[in-house]
């Protein structure tokens, strides 16, 4: 939007000599109008050196690129590490070994499915990752299932985990981003979440304890900031 600073641009944009503003001025503020000059002008006959976003004066993007599979829409509002905490410290306590009745393992209760996909999506870095589980013979299915030992080292559960995350808040639900509707989905399911039009209130009681005592945590630790 134009306003009176582009009015008056032109008379903004002189570089008037020190000697043109009259002997009053002292020689210190003299030397400084100087400087500023000579700043601005090495700033104008260097800016066919600068990137091309620079001198047509777009912003240029310097956020993180995301992980494969995971839409760039990060909500700036989450604070990734301690929602993780948050998580850790609900779904197990912070026992690395844990595994549910369903089958989901380690620190953050990574099930097989969140794993196949996260596989999905990084196949090449997971077998690399995966590697030291490797035998002689196995096929596809089997390498599988012993890569899943994997998911009980914490640092690999919670990259697996904290990716799912974000995969959850950038890819499935987009616009329908709430902190609650995204622990929902990471608990209940996004799949059982959509079918109920992403009404949390209709999730298994099991999963609104859940998001209850994981907001309660999260939230906590971000009042323990201020």
């Amino acid at each position: 939007m134009l306003t009176d600073t582009t009015k008056n641009q032109t008379t903004q944009n002189k570089i008037i000599h020190p000697s043109a503003m009259g002997a009053t001025l002292p020689l210190g503020r003299v030397l400084l109008l100087a400087r500023r000059g000579a700043f601005i002008l090495t700033l104008l006959l260097s800016s066919s050196a600068l990137p091309s976003s620079f001198a047509l004066g777009k912003t240029i993007d310097t956020r993180k690129t995301q992980p494969p599979g995971v839409a760039d829409t990060s909500n700036d509002s989450i604070d990734w590490d301690r929602l993780i905490s948050a998580v850790i410290e609900v779904e197990s306590g912070g026992d690395s070994n844990a595994v549910s009745k369903d089958g989901c393992i380690g620190l953050m209760q990574v099930s097989p499915i969140v794993l196949r996909e996260y596989i999905q999506y990084k196949e090449k870095e997971f077998w690399k990752e995966a590697e030291p589980f490797y035998q002689d013979g196995m096929n596809k299915e089997q390498r599988f299932k012993y890569a899943q030992n994997n998911l009980f080292k914490p640092e690999y559960n919670k990259k697996v985990g904290s990716w799912y995350l974000r995969r959850l808040e950038g890819h499935y639900l987009k616009d329908k981003y709430t902190m609650e509707r995204l622990l929902c989905a990471w608990n209940g399911g996004i799949t059982r979440l959509k079918k109920v039009n992403y009404d949390c209130s209709k999730m298994p009681n099991e999963t609104k304890k859940f998001t209850k005592k994981v907001l309660k945590i999260y939230e906590k630790s971000l009042r323990n900031l201020q």
